[in-house]
């Protein structure tokens, strides 16, 4: 997905509408796969003020991914958003960065959407994806779901720098 800018900046338009559809099926981090199971909505406004041209969006996806500690598979619906101030790329270096400013950076005439919602995908998701707060897990002995069964394995998990100690009260 791209918005041409040309007519703004060349100041034929002050804003330019967009409402897209992004068929992102999943995305791959370094350590897990999130599978995104509805196309991603991206809406929103690029528009020029006296100091640039400013966009902002709106993001909506629904995702699927497992407990980080039962495994059961989860699935939610995030609506989030990104504006920032559009910078040419090659001006990348040159501008000053304000840190309350995030700047979004464009080629050409163009703004490339695909890798802004990409990003702003894996800004908006949980570090660890939990089925629910007081999710317990998977015993780590005999693998049963703690959420559904009670298993009778022993919690024997000693300090090793504390073994000895145990040994005097046996």
């Amino acid at each position: 997905m791209r918005i041409d800018l040309s007519k703004l900046i060349d100041g034929t338009e002050s804003k330019i509408s967009f409402d897209e559809t992004a068929d992102i099926k999943k995305i791959k981090t370094k350590d897990r796969e999130i599978i995104l199971t509805s196309p991603v909505k991206v809406t929103g406004n690029v528009f020029k003020t006296n100091d640039g041209l400013y966009l902002s969006a709106n993001i909506t996806y629904e995702y699927s991914d497992e407990c980080a500690r039962c495994l059961k598979e989860v699935k939610d619906k995030v609506d989030t958003s990104i504006s920032g101030r559009l910078v040419e790329k090659e001006q990348k270096n040159k501008i000053e960065n304000d840190e309350d400013e995030t700047e979004i950076f464009y080629e050409g005439n163009e703004v490339d959407l695909d890798e802004l919602t990409i990003n702003t995908i894996l800004l908006s998701l949980p570090m660890r994806v939990l089925c629910n707060e007081e999710c317990r897990g998977i015993c780590p002995k005999c693998g049963q779901d703690l959420n559904e069964v009670e298993c009778n394995c022993e919690d024997d998990n000693i300090d090793p720098r504390f073994a000895k100690l145990k040994e005097l009260l046996d």
